[in-house]
């Protein structure tokens, strides 16, 4: 009967020294990105950790933050990425925060374990944890007609304002072209002459009055 007693003293013992198991949530959490700017360009210090640790190749999260920043970019030989471009790391973190639940987070377990496969001509994010599937979707890009006009000084085009930018002005991005539109808002429809083309495929305008 004591050795009863004592197999159960042990046995509470044991459940007492038993960690709580950790929360799913907890068990994966995004690095926060380490950025500074440097002259005109923006370095992400720890580009290929975070690649690392959501099991992406470089070059597929480099391609994607180019393209949402609108800037040429690089990894330079120590794995960090250089933007061309002046992005302040809080909006740096929301690109890649975007990349991470576009092209890696299970939508159905919202677990990261996952990978990537083509078919056909859709990219399928398949997750290794619970079997789910789901097709990636992106933006879509702009008009074949728009992508392949070149801009120059004294043009007058009609664009639609997709953003914002960090000095307030409305924001475009057609083709390789970055156009900033001074006085307006995100969702305006107006007309612009462009004032300047530089050679990074930034473009300044004024807004063409009716």
């Amino acid at each position: 009967m004591t050795d009863q007693f004592d197999y159960m003293k042990l046995l509470e013992d044991a459940k007492k020294e038993l960690k709580a198991p950790a929360k799913e949530e907890e068990r994966f959490k995004l690095p926060d990105v380490e950025s500074f700017i440097e002259g005109k360009s923006t370095i992400l210090r720890n580009f290929n950790t975070i690649a690392d640790m959501i099991a992406r190749e470089p070059e597929h999260l480099l391609g994607h933050l180019v393209k949402d920043v609108g800037a040429p970019g690089f990894i330079d030989d120590s794995g960090r990425l250089v933007l061309k471009a002046r992005i302040i790391q809080e909006d740096l973190q929301k690109k890649v925060n975007a990349y991470f639940e576009t092209y890696v987070l299970c939508s159905e377990c919202g677990r990261p374990d996952t990978h990537l496969i083509k078919d056909s001509r859709t990219l399928i994010l398949v997750c290794d944890a619970c079997g789910g599937r789901r097709p990636v979707l992106v933006k879509k890009g702009v008009k074949h007609e728009e992508k392949s006009q070149k801009l120059k000084a004294g043009d007058v085009i009609e664009v639609t304002v997709q953003d914002i930018s960090h000095r307030g002005d409305g924001m475009v991005r057609q083709g390789p072209y970055v156009i900033f539109v001074p006085g307006t808002a995100k969702g305006d429809r107006v007309k612009i002459r462009v004032e300047y083309v530089s050679n990074s495929n930034y473009v300044q305008t004024k807004v063409v009055k009716e």
